[in-house]
């Protein structure tokens, strides 16, 4: 009776020793399926635009300047797929595509219906806000909602140009609300002048207005103030003279002097009303051009231009003439002259 007593005690201590160790075993690899998937997910959500493979191998570092141009480009590796959305403030949330400034998409197709079905891309596309309700590319037209964002979307407050985004060892340097004229590095010098014809640029820039005040007083909103409008773009009197995201072109136009209250071009006669400046234009005071060495700078990005105003354009500059300082060998010999008669009449006078 006892030894049966205690083979049921031992029986009971083994299925409960079983019990326990299946138990921790359970337990255990609940646990590491859960670490699994943590480290999965932090490193989904940490990957977008960072150098990688879907085998999970990393490609070099490079250094990216992205601009808003309405434009696919090229990744020189592949990166991880996914959005970089940027807020116009600190106070903007990724529920409300009214406080987004731009979308940054690595995608291979970033408008198609599945842009995030590869796990690495090698391309990407910067979305810009129109400007109007909800979140809509101002040069593809393209809507981007929460719903339609990766599932391991990035989200960065806009800064001053540019908004530096770093992913792994990747670096984005991020262009947005870009004046005009501006061009990534290396860049180029341009002489601008008020000659009323086309000029060609080495590069292609962002299209915007640049409108010249004549002093700091002025205003976008005063034609009346403006002394010149520096325009780039391809076809600066057409109708749409902004319609491309990218230009070769640009064209100064000069106010006439005798016009009041508007801007018309000297030498065109056409017209530029403030409603009909770009969205991202920018005024600068005028340097006065009309002397030696005068001119205005204005510099966007890499790009700087020299932007000669009421400048003379026949026979270059006109110089103020210093009449003594032309005279002044004459009147030397004139009085050499003089003094060598004067001596010669008294010598002569003596000698009679």
């Amino acid at each position: 009776m006892i030894l049966a007593r205690s083979l049921s005690i031992n029986n009971k201590k083994e299925r409960k020793e079983k019990y326990n160790l299946k138990t921790t075993i359970v337990a255990t690899i609940v646990l590491l399926l859960l670490i699994g998937f943590a480290l999965r997910t932090t490193q989904t959500v940490a990957a977008t635009g960072t150098p990688g493979s879907s085998t999970g191998s990393y490609a070099s570092t490079f250094v990216e300047n992205v601009i808003e141009d309405g434009i696919l480009h090229a990744l020189p590796e592949p990166v991880v797929s996914g959005d970089v959305v940027l807020l116009e403030s600190a106070s903007g949330s990724l529920n409300d595509p009214s406080t987004w400034s731009d979308v940054l998409r690595f995608s291979d197709n970033p408008m198609g219906p599945s842009p995030f079905q590869n796990y690495t891309c090698t391309h990407y596309q910067l979305f810009s806000d129109d400007g109007g309700p909800g979140f809509i590319d101002e040069f593809t037209g393209f809507t981007i909602t929460p719903a339609k964002l990766s599932s391991n979307p990035i989200v960065i407050v806009e800064v001053s140009e540019p908004t530096v985004f770093v992913a792994g060892s990747n670096t984005y340097y991020i262009y947005s609300d870009l004046d005009g004229g501006y061009g990534p590095p290396p860049g180029f010098t341009a002489s601008i002048y008020e000659n009323g014809t086309l000029v060609t640029l080495p590069q292609p820039v962002v299209p915007g207005d640049v409108v010249l005040l004549e002093d700091s007083s002025g205003s976008l909103n005063d034609p009346d103030t403006w002394s010149d409008v520096l325009r780039f773009s391809d076809d600066p009197m057409g109708p749409s003279p902004f319609a491309t995201p990218t230009v070769t072109h640009c064209w100064l136009f000069s106010d006439r002097p005798v016009t009041h209250n508007e801007f018309i071009d000297e030498k065109t006669g056409f017209k530029i009303t403030t409603d009909m400046l770009s969205d991202n234009v920018e005024a600068i005071p005028e340097v006065y051009g009309g002397v030696p060495g005068g001119m205005t700078t204005y510099v966007a990005g890499s790009n700087t231009y020299k932007i000669y105003s009421d400048y003379p354009e026949i026979g270059g500059i006109v110089i103020p003439v210093n009449k003594l300082s032309i005279l002044a060998p004459y009147i030397g010999l004139a009085s050499v002259v003089a003094i060598g008669a004067i001596v010669t009449l008294k010598y002569r006078r003596k000698k009679e």
